[in-house]
């Protein structure tokens, strides 16, 4: 009887000391080994049920990241009462979604990164036979909002998507050129002073006006300059300039760049 209670002991200690050191219930360790996998273009589907003696509310699906990006889960036959999760390996939630009363959806979007695997749950609290669908994910956003002086934001209506993008309303201009001999023939780009928000300059300037890469240099200025020297420059060569806005976001998982429009293009000839 003593040794019985003991190795009975014993194996309560060892999964005790499993879920500690991975970080995860034995529900959730069973329910991600019996996953079913899924791919991008799925759709599978799956019956729950319920009754006095048998249910069953939830359905795992297994999904290895092929490329970093966002994805899209959706689901139908759904009721008020069916919800979403995205979990990494360790049971971490990385999404979570329900019924959108207001779209009348059960859906949701997030940002995956290239090589993860993710588990994604599927509840229903009552019998249906609810199909899921795993795709790409392509932004479609609200209403545009005023930011800041300048610049315009729109977020993604999908459920945990979060991407916002940003849009200016406006565009610099060149003040002026001058050329200088400074360290070198080079040329002054004056842009002057704006009140449109931005965190960079971003300058091209080309022998050609269609500013083909192979005759054009590039580059950016902080802010807080209203002018920029080019690199030296030759006599009797007509160079052309053009500016625009960049504005620099993290809020989408990573740093992302916004552009405004070019300025319209000045020119000068080096005498």
């Amino acid at each position: 009887m003593i040794s019985t209670v003991r190795k009975t002991l014993e194996i309560i200690a060892a999964t005790l000391f499993v879920v500690c050191v991975i970080g995860v219930t034995p529900t959730y360790a069973n329910n991600v080994q019996t996953a079913e996998p899924i791919y991008v273009g799925d759709s599978l589907t799956y019956r729950f049920y319920d009754n006095d003696d048998d249910y069953e509310y939830e359905h795992y699906y297994k999904f290895d990241v092929p490329e970093t990006g966002y994805y899209q889960i959706d689901l139908d036959n759904f009721s008020e009462h069916t919800s979403i999760d995205v979990m990494d390996e360790e049971g971490d939630y990385i999404a979570s979604s329900g019924y959108n009363q207001y779209h009348n959806k059960c859906w949701l979007a997030t940002r995956l990164k290239e090589g993860q695997r993710v588990y994604i749950e599927i509840y229903a609290s009552d019998s249906k036979l609810i199909t899921t669908t795993l795709s790409k994910h392509v932004h479609s956003y609200k209403n545009e909002k005023k930011y800041l002086t300048g610049l315009y934001k729109s977020e993604c209506r999908v459920p945990e998507c979060e991407y916002t993008k940003y849009r200016y309303s406006t565009r610099p201009n060149i003040k002026k050129l001058n050329a200088v001999n400074k360290k070198g023939k080079k040329i002054k780009i004056e842009y002057g002073y704006f009140s449109t928000i931005y965190d960079k300059i971003f300058v091209e300037y080309s022998t050609s006006s269609k500013f083909p890469p192979s005759k054009t240099v590039r580059g950016t200025v902080e802010s807080e300059y209203n002018g920029v020297y080019s690199n030296p420059v030759k006599k009797g060569k007509k160079y052309y300039f053009r500016v625009r806005f960049v504005y620099k976001d993290k809020s989408n998982d990573h740093t992302e760049y916004f552009y405004s429009n070019w300025s319209k293009v000045k020119s000068i000839k080096v005498k």
